[in-house]
């Protein structure tokens, strides 16, 4: 058995100061690996003379230090429970209250400094004279609405927002698509004064081959790009997700999860994607078409089936530079958002609960989610707009 080595008086003294300004007993006690008795007969202890009450021999000579500062904190404690009871006064009015007011414990005015810090007025406010007659109105054009307004539209938007965790510009466009128009800059300047930003994410440092080259198309079905994804669910293990995106809009054209990730489960989504837009697996149905497929060098991809397939179905083969993730970036970018918005979030128990999820989000993707290459418009939402002005044009 170890034996416990015994507390100094200033060790206890840094728990009993963090007891009188508000933590719980509990808390103490665990983090410090100390019984509640104790810490109670050391606060009792400490109350009686301070510092000295823990030593065997008193110091008077830092008695009157220790006293005032117990003191001290027994009128902030007192302070911030009047504080807490009446919530609908404001800071300068609990000022002016607290002011006048004795201790109930000290016997003694409650010092303004003090009463200052705990209503969360700097002197210099407190102090400062009213600006006499008219003040100059703001510069440039009314607003309609203001910053609170603003601000609650935003917090309702995030809370009613399919997805997390999006920027102040992806707010911006939902907020003008509701009819309230205001800048993107404002918007930026409200979501940051109150902590409501996207989290900044660091790019690390990677030693990869130099790709300057263009992987997005101008007109739809001309390169789709695919990848596999492997995922945990707590019944099946380790699973996989494929999915194929066209390089045009970003829309997910088919997705397969399955528990093996072998050449046949990523064919899938290929096949899907192919029926969809063609009607059709037939063979050749995509000769003439000018299909290109990017896709990494898995050995899914580079299996003699797969590409048996691909010949059959008339899909050009795209494969992606050796140790160059931004050849196929745009199913990559897709399996970042894959992870941010479901993989991150989920602690799937079977793959069927992780395909449910996972196929309500696509959907969602599709509809909703706003891409800044794109204009700030889904990937539906872009399709749509460009049918209709080839419609036109035509």
């Amino acid at each position: 058995m170890v034996k416990q080595k015994r507390k100094s008086a200033k060790m206890k003294t840094r728990m009993v100061l963090e007891l009188l300004r508000g933590r719980t007993i509990e808390e103490v006690s665990r983090e410090y690996q100390v019984t509640i008795a104790d810490l109670t007969e050391w606060r009792t202890a400490f109350l009686k003379g301070g510092e000295s009450g823990l030593k065997k021999r008193p110091d008077d000579s830092r008695y009157a230090e220790y006293e005032r500062t117990v003191g001290r904190l027994q009128m902030e404690i007192e302070l911030l429970k009047k504080k807490e009871n009446s919530p609908e006064t404001s800071p300068r009015e609990f000022v002016k209250k607290m002011t006048d007011q004795v201790s109930e414990s000290v016997k003694l005015v409650y010092p303004l400094r003090l009463v200052l810090k705990v209503a969360g007025i700097t002197s210099a406010a407190w102090y400062r004279k009213p600006k006499h007659g008219k003040e100059k109105a703001r510069r440039g054009p009314r607003v309609v609405i203001t910053d609170q307004a603003l601000l609650d539209e935003v917090r309702e938007e995030i809370t009613r927002g399919h997805f997390i965790d999006e920027g102040y510009k992806k707010t911006w466009k939902r907020l003008k698509r509701r009819g309230i128009k205001v800048s993107k800059a404002r918007v930026y300047r409200v979501m940051r004064a109150n902590n409501l930003l996207s989290v900044t994410r660091l790019k690390p440092e990677r030693k990869v081959n130099e790709h300057k080259g263009n992987i997005k198309t101008d007109l739809p079905n001309r390169m789709w790009g695919t990848d596999g994804k492997r995922f945990f669910t707590r019944q099946d293990g380790w699973c996989w997700f494929f999915g194929v995106v066209d390089h045009f809009n970003d829309e997910i054209l088919g997705w397969y999860v399955n528990k093996s990730g072998s050449r046949f489960d990523a064919l899938e989504p290929v096949r899907m994607s192919v029926l969809k837009v063609f009607g059709s697996l037939d063979q050749h149905v995509c000769n003439g078409t000018g299909i290109f497929l990017r896709t990494d060098h898995g050995s899914q991809y580079d299996s003699h089936d797969f590409q048996r397939e691909l010949k059959f179905l008339g899909l050009q083969y795209s494969p992606s530079f050796v140790r160059s993730p931004q050849c196929n970036g745009i199913i990559e970018r897709f399996h970042r958002i894959l992870d941010e918005q479901v993989l991150d979030l989920y602690e799937f128990e079977s793959l069927e609960e992780a395909r449910k999820i996972i196929g309500h989000f696509i959907q969602e993707y599709n509809r909703h989610w706003l891409i800044h290459r794109l204009g700030l418009y889904s990937p539906l939402e872009y399709r749509e707009a460009y049918e209709k002005r080839r419609k036109y044009a035509a």
